[in-house]
């Protein structure tokens, strides 16, 4: 049963990698995904700046980790299952906020010691998630792990991008539609539109 909060939360952890990358390699995912990345500026708001669908894929997928794991540790154990927490929160979360997780949306740049973020992902490797350079947004999938990019190969540490060219914003083709309140709820689905439409008459 001590077993059960460490497993719980790195499956959560990859299936918020697994998720993430799916949001930015599909076509038709990248379409809502980029809403979020359309930030220029970043501030702790930016983590809520997030399409209604793609809010619904997140929680999807973290109340299916959830299910899952609880659902096997209750099958296996037949026993009551301890949650790990601190002052109420999850224990590793609660560790990750201390270690500057709260940063990663901001424009603060701390960084980690470079095998250190091979592990864990520091708020600036997930800033420069956020640069304008596909290279870079394309990567650093990973919540509190870095772990999945370093195993996957999609992972950059903070020494490969100075301070000074780090650029916020989408990178390519951006928005089809205004970058505004309206043009961000209704952007993904044209661009969706588009896509069907070129595949069609190709």
């Amino acid at each position: 049963m001590y077993l059960y909060p460490i497993v719980l939360f790195l499956v959560k952890d990859f299936s918020i990698y697994v998720t993430h990358y799916l949001l930015h390699r599909n076509r038709y995912l990248w379409e809502f995904h980029k809403v979020h990345h359309s930030a220029d500026t970043m501030n702790p708001f930016t983590l809520y700046r997030m399409h209604p669908v793609e809010m619904i894929l997140q929680n999807l997928q973290g109340f299916l980790a959830f299910v899952l794991v609880t659902g096997v540790f209750y099958y296996c154990n037949n026993t009551v299952l301890v949650r790990a927490t601190i002052l109420g929160v999850n224990a590793f979360s609660f560790v990750f906020f201390v270690a500057g997780a709260n940063l990663r949306h901001s424009h603060v740049p701390l960084r980690y010691p470079k095998l250190l973020e091979h592990v864990f992902m520091s708020p600036y490797q997930h800033q420069m998630h956020h640069d304008k350079k596909g290279k870079f947004c394309h990567s650093n999938y990973g919540s509190r792990l870095a772990l999945w990019d370093f195993m996957f190969g999609t992972l950059h540490t903070s020494d490969e991008l100075p301070l000074e060219k780090r650029q916020f914003g989408l990178p390519g083709k951006g928005l089809f539609l205004a970058n505004n309140l309206w043009g961000n709820l209704v952007s993904p689905f044209w661009g969706c539109l588009k896509l069907i439409k070129r595949q069609f008459s190709a």
